[in-house]
């Protein structure tokens, strides 16, 4: 959330299947990627291959995400493609967001309001997602919707293209795991006006690119151990099939004014 200071602390040690191996997740990361994550390592170790592909898969969005602009609009469409092309380039190609047209029914939505919904006249954009894993003991499956809001109407200045970049590019950052911070000066910090960052900083991609090491990792280590496995044929519907929905209201991005601390 871009809003007064305030920095997550949250932080934990995690096995990546193997006692020779600890890693940590970053302390910049949301705590719903933290406790899907004990959730994928808690299911590998009961044996719930499925269950953890699913939940990996949906933190790593493996099939890659797609975004859609409300309309197409085409100057919108062209602010949300260089917010996307940032993190791109600050992931060295490794972003699984592709921008869409909504005729190809994209599973995000960006949409501009005068005031994003419910959260009020100094928050300027907001991300809201829904995630539902299922599951059985032959496959699983990943259901990804979500809405992105840009406030047209701030208090103040309507926010220059830069500013909207900045914005877009804060809840993307959301999309990919991160948290907010409370600090002025990182992306995923409150928006001083007239200053747009322009770029997420060497710490931010960091904690995004050890996610998606540590997540396809994991990955690669439970589908060596379904070949391992002597498996009988699978079939369309098993009795068992399991689901769970995680929604997501990642944060807000608020407006602090230049003089704020």
């Amino acid at each position: 959330m871009r809003a007064h200071p305030r920095i997550w602390l949250g932080g934990c040690s995690l096995l990546l299947l193997s006692s020779l191996a600890i890693t940590q997740l970053s302390p910049l990361l949301l705590p719903q990627v933290h406790e899907t994550y004990e959730q994928s390592e808690r299911a590998v170790q009961d044996g719930q291959y499925q269950m953890a592909l699913a939940l990996m898969k949906g933190t790593l969005y493996s099939d890659g995400v797609t975004i859609g602009i409300e309309g197409d609009h085409a100057e919108r469409t062209a602010i949300v493609r260089e917010a996307a092309q940032g993190w791109n380039q600050a992931l060295e190609g490794d972003s699984p967001i592709r921008l869409v047209s909504m005729r190809e029914n994209p599973q995000v939505i960006v949409k501009w309001v005068p005031q994003v919904p419910a959260e009020g006249s100094h928050t300027l954009g907001l991300i809201k997602m829904r995630k539902e894993f299922r599951w059985n003991t032959t496959r699983h499956e990943v259901g990804i919707k979500g809405t992105i809001y840009v406030a047209t109407q701030p208090p103040g200045s309507p926010l220059s293209r830069s500013e909207q970049v900045d914005v877009v590019m804060h809840e993307l950052g959301h999309l990919l795991g991160l948290d907010d911070c409370g600090d002025l000066g990182p992306l995923m910090g409150p928006l001083e006006r007239g200053k747009p960052v322009g770029a997420p900083t060497p710490a931010e991609v960091a904690a995004v690119t050890g996610l998606r090491r540590m997540v396809r990792d994991k990955l690669s280590l439970v589908n060596l151990q379904l070949s391992r496995q002597t498996t009988t044929a699978g079939r369309r519907q098993l009795p068992q099939e399991h689901r769970q929905t995680s929604p997501h209201d990642h944060g807000k991005i608020a407006v602090v004014e230049s003089q704020a601390k």
